[in-house]
């Protein structure tokens, strides 16, 4: 088990903490009002390549595997990874054929009229 305890101050979600504490990869940090709140985070670093690694513990938890895909979402400065349920040849593969496709439309067409 890894201990730090250099306290330093960090900024999270807009407020102020004091952390006195690292375990792994959790936070114990204190309040102003001394309460004590635990926060899990895994850190990763990007490589000149801009590549990152998937923690073990996420790969894991998702079931993560070499050659899945993964979603990046970018949502107000944040970024967020989830698994591809399907791959995209996958879906396409179960689709109709465009003819199917177009005859369907020129079908629906002719009804409304």
């Amino acid at each position: 088990m890894s201990i730090q305890s250099n306290a330093r101050t960090i900024l999270y979600f807009g407020f102020t903490f004091q952390v006195t504490v690292v375990i792994k990869n959790l936070l114990i940090v204190k309040l102003k009002s001394k309460t004590l709140l635990l926060i899990s985070m895994l850190v990763s670093k990007v490589s000149e390549k801009g590549q990152i690694v998937i923690p073990k513990e996420i790969r894991d938890r998702l079931s993560i595997k070499p050659g899945d895909t993964v979603i990046f979402r970018v949502e107000g400065g944040k970024v967020s990874i989830e698994v591809a349920k399907e791959r995209m040849k996958d879906i396409l593969r179960e689709g109709k054929p465009i003819e199917e496709s177009i005859e369907f439309q020129r079908r629906l067409r002719e009804e409304w009229d």
